[in-house]
């Protein structure tokens, strides 16, 4: 009881967080404004956080294990080849984030290749930990160049290339994201075909710079 009781709380910190955001354009002046909100005590909050940076970090990287425990649920999509299991995750996402688009609106980084900002690392670790089986897969199964042999890089790619369907995504304005759709489709495509044809290192460079490490 007393862990559910502790979730509960966490969910109410991010919501407040969140609403917090939206309605005044920036986060909270500091720890102290957003306890006073929740009318807790700052040792309460720095129990669960250092920053209100690493709440917000949460509040994305809520979302994708939401989708992460989605997905390993279903007993079909155990059975899908790496390049489907991308594209039901990014389905999956896109989906998953439309109730919640001002958020996403608001606080996804404007530039685009950039590194992530400090609120993005728990995001960007767990997707990698989603995508690096999947790159071992690609990888085991002999499909991937052989300077791209190693799962580590593969996913760091293949995070490079998410959040580009993010920025897409975000500034799509067609009629039920229609573009959006098709942009994964055939930018996934692009990815996975690539890696087949024993891209050059030039091309895995660039790959690198859009997931914005090295």
């Amino acid at each position: 009881m007393a862990e559910a009781a502790e979730k509960r709380d966490l969910s109410k910190w991010m919501e407040t967080y969140r609403i917090y955001v939206l309605e005044n354009g920036k986060p909270p002046p500091s720890v102290f404004a957003f306890c006073r909100l929740l009318e807790i005590g700052e040792e309460e909050f720095f129990a669960e956080f250092p920053t209100l940076e690493s709440l917000e970090g949460a509040i994305w990287a809520e979302r994708l294990h939401h989708v992460r425990e989605m997905l390993e649920a279903d007993e079909e999509y155990a059975t899908y080849p790496p390049r489907q299991k991308a594209l039901a995750f990014f389905y999956t996402f896109l989906e998953a984030i439309r109730g919640q688009r001002s958020w996403y609106l608001a606080r996804f980084p404007r530039k685009f290749p950039a590194p992530d900002p400090k609120t993005l690392e728990r995001f960007r670790k767990s997707f990698l930990e989603w995508a690096e089986p999947v790159a071992a897969e690609e990888v085991g199964e002999g499909k991937l160049a052989t300077k791209l042999k190693a799962d580590k890089k593969v996913a760091k790619l293949l995070y490079g290339h998410f959040r580009a369907i993010l920025k897409y995504h975000l500034e799509d304005d067609s009629e039920n994201f229609e573009s959006t759709d098709a942009f994964v489709e055939k930018s996934s495509r692009l990815f996975f075909d690539l890696a087949d044809t024993r891209i050059p290192e030039s091309a895995a460079d660039f790959f690198r710079f859009l997931s914005g490490k090295k």
